[in-house]
């Protein structure tokens, strides 16, 4: 199977995009089709040997729409004809037939009334011919049994025109005004949406402009341009001033001073020096330094992130389900609607005139636009508020289901704890120096990335230890690692890692070194680590407590350890976990559960929880298990990550009920249930009464764009 990326021009409504996805699920070799209304992009997965890219371009344009390969801010404006001109001249022929058809009431026009006709169909054809794109891909649309919004509008003025055009003869009962001016409202108030959506646009803009597309590489003391794209692991590159980094990297010649602020909401730079990590998409602020790639640009971290925005913006909330439902056979429904509706009168005996009225009042009053902005607006606004943070929701369903948790498992180390451990104290049991319990240590856990790692790596550092490299090494989850050094294999792990009872200190982290000899642990020593609440820790849990929020603390560490970070926390705790133990601890929640950590002994817990949080220094198997990732670790931003989803849901259901109520309110309206009362929709009012039905969602869902956590 492949997959394909690609951009989809002229969907008006959710008609269009959920047209485009049922036509293309019943094609042979597609497995499946998510097209983004708003974004205009599509992302499918076919069958190289039962289809093409080719063949799914030629039936999409089939259905009435243009799909192309490009980039996301390469918009197509090039035409003569923009938005705004269309507007403008739209207007002043409108204004013509307007003036020419209803002058004469004011005072007698200096034109014979052929003349006057044929100036107003002239114009009448200039303006039609300004908005053709809502025939082309009305028909279009209709042909292919996918009616959507611009059918509605095709069919509302073409049959005003049709009939005017059948009443020349007469000289009376011509609509070509009401044409004329339905065609204008809509094309102003397609112009307010489209801008409103583009200042709604996702973070996607924000993280594409962060990507290089050249770097310099260092090759034989020569400094070469490159693209990006040729980076491979081990390049030394030159990063300069106000450059941004294209790939991760180490710094190995000088040091750099980073602004991290689009990857993780942080305003401070970060300095960064030799030895130390460095993202892609970080803006390189004052020097110049050289680092080496650790991966190619299409593996980095932003790329990691681009593609998480790029399925959470594809994928639908459960609640967007309600509208493509009702999308799917709205448009249908208002044609049978408007066709009964003009069969009816008509057979009342309201005349031609009357009947036609009706028709085109239901079909222009009609809005599924509304219906389809309804979710994708509020979705991509939150995104971006989101991202701008430093949070990455992996798709749209954990956006909601984050609103909704009722119960929070913490991991301790490295989550709710510092990410770095403190050296508490060194002990060891034979005549051994405490460097070379540090060294022993070190060496065999210099490819691992878990935190008690990094920080024996660091003290190692610190006293500018020489590390020998280990062999054979293994390494147990929630136990240890062992490996050879010089020949001599070693073990190192906490207290149920070894065979040989051991003494336990109860006291911080204990690490227990043993050197392993036909099948016989001898016992080297014990280091004692200590592990520190991050700042934000205590306020983030009160604030989960005061929206009644469970919160737990989860931890594979021995229980005097975690009761004392529990107890300073003032929250129930679980200790001596192990991973199968985490998880059944969250199955035996019903309610719905988030769990946070960032280690590999926290991937099966992530996995079976409802929401799961990682952190961005955690391993990249917790990253890979959970669908919620925080950039900048900050525990405060899964309080605003809850308190964002629940804005959101309630931003979505106030847009639904606009939508939903509108449509229930004018179409009984436009079919003439309040005649007997002298109550009847003109086409033209209609057309505009449709036009701020979108405009009303458009401007609610901006209103997100103001969210604070309380």
């Amino acid at each position: 199977m492949k997959k394909e990326f690609f951009y989809i021009q002229g969907m008006t409504c959710t008609a269009c995009s959920g047209g485009i996805e049922r036509s293309l699920k019943r094609k042979k070799g597609i497995e499946s089709i998510n097209v983004d209304l708003l974004n205009h992009c599509a992302l499918v997965t076919y069958d190289e040997n039962q289809s093409s890219l080719e063949e799914i371009f030629a039936f999409i344009k089939k259905l009435g729409y243009t799909p192309k390969k490009q980039g996301l801010v390469e918009k197509l404006d090039s035409c003569f004809l923009t938005p705004t001109r269309k507007i403008i001249l739209a207007a002043f022929f409108t204004g013509i037939v307007v003036f020419l058809s209803m002058g004469s009431m004011l005072a007698p026009l200096p034109l014979p009334p052929q003349y006057n006709i044929a100036l107003q169909l002239f114009c009448t054809l200039i303006v039609m011919h300004l908005g053709r794109d809502f025939y082309l891909k009305g028909f279009k649309a209709l042909f292919a049994l996918s009616p959507n919004m611009d059918t509605l509008v095709a069919l509302g003025s073409g049959s005003a025109f049709v009939y005017s055009l059948f009443e020349l003869r007469s000289l009376h009962s011509l609509y070509f005004e009401s044409v004329c001016v339905i065609l204008l409202f809509i094309l102003i108030g397609k112009t307010i949406e489209s801008k409103a959506k583009d200042n709604t646009q996702n973070a996607l803009q924000t993280l594409l402009s962060l990507q290089q597309h050249h770097a310099k590489k260092i090759q034989a003391s020569q400094e070469i341009d490159i693209s990006v794209e040729e980076i491979e692991t081990g390049d030394i590159l030159k990063i300069s001033p106000q450059e941004i980094i294209p790939t991760d990297g180490i710094i190995i010649e000088g040091y750099g001073n980073l602004d991290l602020s689009s990857l993780n909401g942080e305003n401070l730079p970060q300095h960064r020096k030799i030895g130390q990590s460095i993202p892609s998409g970080a803006l390189n602020l004052n020097t110049s330094f050289l680092m080496r790639a650790t991966c190619k640009a299409n593996q980095s971290s932003l790329s990691q992130i681009l593609n998480t925005v790029q399925n959470a913006l594809l994928s639908k909330a459960p609640i967007a389900k309600i509208a493509d439902k009702i999308a799917m056979v709205f448009v249908p429904s208002i044609l049978i609607v408007a066709s009964l509706a003009f069969i009816f009168w008509l057979s009342k005996g309201m005349g031609i005139d009357f009947a036609i009225q009706i028709f085109c009042s239901v079909l222009l009053i009609s809005c599924p636009c509304a219906l389809g902005l309804a979710t994708p607006l509020a979705l991509n606004i939150a995104i971006k508020l989101a991202s701008q943070k430093g949070i990455f929701f992996k798709n749209a369903q954990i956006l909601e289901h984050v609103g909704k948790v009722k119960t929070v498992f913490f991991d301790k180390t490295g989550t709710i704890t510092q990410s770095k451990l403190r050296l508490k104290k060194i002990i060891p049991f034979k005549h051994l120096q405490e460097e070379e319990l540090i060294s022993i240590c070190a060496s065999l856990e210099q490819n691992s990335h878990h935190i008690i790692a990094s920080s024996l790596l660091q003290i190692a550092q610190e006293k500018n230890l020489i590390l020998s490299k280990a062999q054979e090494v293994q390494i147990q989850e929630g136990f240890g690692i062992q490996g050879k050094i010089q020949g001599a294999l070693y073990k190192i792990g906490n207290a149920k890692s070894f065979h040989s009872k051991v003494q336990t200190y109860g006291e911080g982290i204990e690490i227990f070194i043993a050197k392993i000899h036909q099948c016989q642990e001898e016992m080297l020593g014990c280091i004692l680590l200590e592990d520190l609440l991050k700042n934000e820790a205590k306020e983030c849990i009160q604030k989960l407590k005061s929206q009644n929020i469970e919160v737990f603390l989860l931890s594979g560490d021995h229980q005097k350890n975690v009761q004392k970070i529990a107890n300073a926390l003032q929250i129930p705790y679980i200790a001596d976990a192990l991973a199968q133990d985490k998880c059944r601890t969250i199955q035996s929640h019903q309610h719905s559960t988030m769990m946070v950590g960032d280690g590999i002994n926290d991937m099966l817990a992530l996995s079976y929880a409802d929401v799961s949080v990682s952190m961005g220094e955690g391993s990249q198997g917790a990253i890979a298990s959970s669908n919620l990732v925080i950039f900048n670790n900050n525990l405060l931003n899964i309080n605003y990550a809850i308190a964002l989803s629940q804005a959101t849901l309630s931003n979505i259901k106030q847009n639904l009920f606009w939508a939903f109520g509108y449509n229930i309110c004018m179409i009984p309206l436009a079919c003439g249930a309040l005649y007997g009362l002298g109550i009847t929709l003109n086409p033209m009012f209609s057309a505009f009464a449709m036009t701020l039905s979108s405009l009303s969602v458009v401007i609610n869902a901006q209103r997100l764009k103001k969210f604070k956590e309380k």
